[in-house]
């Protein structure tokens, strides 16, 4: 019980230093932002949410019952970068699942969280070094500038998120994953769970 006890009260110092920083710190990162939420044409939107977050316009950070979202949301995925420098399973996913929901939730509105993980997603190493975003990702993997990208294009770069460096040194691992990808988009399958972010039945 005194174990459980200090690990609420150090949580809820957790969530209540990242609520004292959180204006600052998005603030700093959209300030740098090269994309933005508007950037995005209205199929770009609709399928970053299908692939990466599909309950994201409706749920408060979390998400446990929509199929498809796996047991990070968008939300998460940022809190995870923007918070914790050394992230590691554990007492670290209860704090990350608390800073979404009670602190970047209420106080980060959904298209600046868009525009901030269009901006610091991680999408692994192209020539030797680390892309960061989606103008970077575009460019190095696409030779394409954002504003160029096709609906097929952007599916590309979406798909490799979940595991980046797999995806950059597979070329059929990424194809698969994409017409999986376009199954979906296009109803003509449906994840089978909370965590089916592979989309197996398609």
């Amino acid at each position: 019980m005194t174990g459980l006890t200090v690990l609420a009260i150090y949580e809820g110092y957790r969530v209540s230093k990242a609520a004292s920083v959180v204006e600052t710190k998005f603030e700093t990162i959209l300030s740098k932002a090269t994309l933005t939420a508007a950037d995005l044409t209205p199929e770009q939107r609709a399928i970053l949410l299908a692939i990466e977050d599909p309950g994201f316009e409706e749920h408060k950070g979390i998400d446990l019952f929509t199929p498809g979202a796996g047991l990070t949301t968008l939300t998460q995925a940022l809190t995870k970068r923007v918070f914790f420098e050394n992230f590691k399973p554990g007492f670290a996913k209860i704090e990350q699942t608390l800073i979404a929901r009670y602190v970047v939730h209420p106080n980060v509105s959904k298209d600046d969280q868009i525009t901030a993980f269009l901006n610091t997603a991680y999408f692994g190493r192209c020539l030797d070094k680390q892309i960061i975003g989606y103008e970077a990702a575009a460019d190095c993997y696409l030779f394409k500038s954002f504003d160029q990208l096709t609906d097929r294009d952007f599916i590309n770069l979406t798909a490799r998120l979940i595991a980046p460096n797999k995806y950059n040194r597979d070329d059929n691992a990424l194809i698969e994953r994409i017409l999986r990808i376009e199954k979906l988009l296009v109803g003509r399958c449906e994840p089978e769970g909370l965590r089916d972010v592979t989309f197996e039945r398609c």
